[in-house]
């Protein structure tokens, strides 16, 4: 339905000020004001995002299929920012309508509602139609394409790169710099098999300029550019520069040089990016719940019940005392076991591991520095941002005393039918014969070196990457593996990894190998090769090699002089 009405209809409902477009009047309304408390009771409003200061729901209503934005003020700079300046509702309200005007597809603005008290703009509501048969970018390529359940042959993949590529440029050339074009600020709505169109969302970052210069343009590009480094190709890359190109009048001469700064100034966006989320503190995270309660304290994702975290604040002693599968480690460090809490994971077991603190010096350290469990639970999200496999943490708990935490236990995922990639390996080499164990030998490694490969490509150093801190899973292939990362409290991220680290990392992955009789200095070779990549040359690899071998050298010495285990 098309708000066709140009000239709005103004009036005040109690303190509330709404400019309606349309003749949705009764509908939206009663004596009252917005009838959004109503539509919650009926159910037909179901929120969609909620932060501290703006709330987001999706109502349909027997003629209408809308989106209500309630923004509000929460702190004191909001209040001065609204007295000097329009508020965000008003602002994304009139920059659909100027997109529109560009020949922007967006939004349809139905109604914008300001509630002032003392002259002073407090709380603001922006109204419109929602898309009909629109997903996300996001979506359709989350939930459709990567899982299948879309045809999607390289003529339509060849499309969207070229059409998101000319929607940028249009954008750019109307002078407009979004700062939050991201795929799920994208809009998709298929109008034939071959035929989509795409929309903008989310308008209150948006500037407006004369047509963008290079030097903004490239960070609107690079921040757009973020997610699809890790769902395209470089060509994919390439054709949707190249229509951007073409459609702002870029000579093709210097076509193949902006796209490398383009590709460059992505990848520097990206790493910044996981850089910010990483050092945001949890109270911040908006996926993560606090909880606090006498003698301790604990973070949660916003799935686990509040009455199960509540249960294990209390009593975290529990599910080692009477949900317990199997123990898979009691040392004087750490207990870990698999356990069974239906309230969380039906049908599925979890790993519950204990922190024990040696002494009150590791809890007097916990004030400064991250202790394990928190670096744990904390990198366990750097890393599934970064989409590289591990375990999702699910519930953080410190036992305190004196304000200090003097134990810390964390809750994560299981893999299932897993174990370490040195059992796996072991188990599969021993009872075939040399053909096919050679196969699944050089088809492990291969999947071990992409994902070093990919860990390091994607700022991320693990100190303790031995054998047993990487899984694998069991698939139809047993060459191809899934493998996954643990013990993360030796992780560290960069904006980029340092070579010394890069070399660490290799030679105690190596270490865990040293000594096995399947392994040959050939294969160690190849491992290498394919964890270099394209930046594989002669002159690297020896280097990196020499490194490699003259670290893990010395690793091995020093654990044989401590008495330690080499593995």
């Amino acid at each position: 339905m098309s708000t066709a009405i140009e000239r709005p209809q103004i009036f005040w409902l109690r303190d509330t000020l709404w400019n309606l477009y349309g003749d949705f009047k009764s509908q939206l309304f009663d004596g009252h004001g917005l009838r959004l408390d109503e539509w919650k009771r009926q159910e037909r409003a179901t929120l969609v995002k909620s932060g501290a200061g703006r709330t987001i729901y999706r109502v349909r209503l027997p003629e209408l299929d809308l989106y209500v934005k309630h923004f509000r003020v929460t702190t004191a700079f909001n209040l001065v920012h609204q007295v000097f300046r329009q508020g965000r509702a008003e602002k994304e309200f009139h920059l659909a309508r100027l997109l529109k005007e560009s020949g922007i597809s967006t939004i349809e603005p139905v109604a914008l509602g300001e509630r002032w008290r003392n002259g002073v703009l407090f709380e603001s509501y922006l109204l419109s139609e929602a898309i009909p048969n629109g997903l996300t970018l996001y979506e359709l390529i989350e939930c459709f394409i990567r899982p299948g359940r879309l045809d999607f042959p390289p003529e339509l993949r060849i499309q969207f790169a070229e059409q998101i590529g000319r929607l940028a440029a249009t954008i750019h050339e109307s002078g407009i710099e979004h700062r939050d074009l991201h795929e799920k600020n994208i809009i998709v709505q298929k109008q034939s098999s071959e035929q989509y169109r795409f929309f903008i969302l989310d308008l209150h970052e948006l500037k407006i300029h004369r047509p963008l210069n290079w030097e903004k343009a490239i960070k609107d590009l690079a921040r757009m550019g973020r997610y699809f480094t890790l769902r395209t190709s470089t060509i994919d890359r390439y054709r949707f520069f190249r229509s951007y190109a073409l459609a702002r009048g870029i000579p093709m001469s210097q076509l193949r040089a902006l796209s490398r700064d383009v590709e460059d100034q992505t990848m520097a966006s990206r790493a910044d990016f996981w850089r910010r989320r990483d050092i945001r503190p949890q109270r911040k995270n908006p996926r993560v719940t606090e909880y606090q309660a006498p003698g301790a304290k604990a973070y949660a994702l916003q799935d686990i019940p509040e009455e199960t975290v509540r249960k294990l604040m209390s009593d975290s002693e529990g599910p080692f005392r009477d949900s317990v599968v199997h123990w898979w480690k009691i040392g004087r460090g750490t207990r870990v076991a698999e356990v069974e809490l239906p309230t969380i994971r039906r049908g599925q077991t979890l790993i519950y591991k204990q922190y024990l603190f040696k002494g009150w010096h590791e809890s007097a350290a916990a004030v400064a520095r991250e202790n394990q469990a928190t670096r744990s639970w904390k990198y366990g999200g750097s890393l599934l941002l970064r989409e590289l496999p591990t375990p999702r943490p699910l519930v953080l708990i410190h036992r305190m005393r004196c304000g200090l935490p003097h134990t810390s236990y964390l809750l994560t995922e299981r893999v299932p039918n897993s174990q370490t990639i040195t059992q796996y390996l072991e188990r599969h080499l021993r009872d075939l014969e040399p053909p096919e164990s050679r196969h699944i030998l050089l088809g492990v490694l291969e999947k071990a070196a992409k994902l070093l490969r990919k860990l390091h490509e994607r700022g991320v150093s693990h100190r303790d990457l031995k054998a047993s801190n990487v899984l694998a899973s069991t698939g139809e292939d047993l060459a191809d593996p899934d493998l996954w990362l643990i013990d993360l409290d030796g992780v560290q991220t960069w904006l980029e990894v340092p070579e010394r680290h890069r070399v660490q990392n290799l030679a105690r992955f190596y270490v865990s190998f040293h000594h096995r009789p399947w392994l040959t200095r050939t294969d160690c070779l190849r491992f290498l090769k394919l964890y270099l990549g394209r930046h594989f040359k002669r002159e690297r690899w020896r280097s990196l090699w020499e490194q490699v071998r003259s670290h893990a050298e010395r690793k091995i010495a020093r654990n044989l002089r401590r008495g330690r285990s080499v593995v």
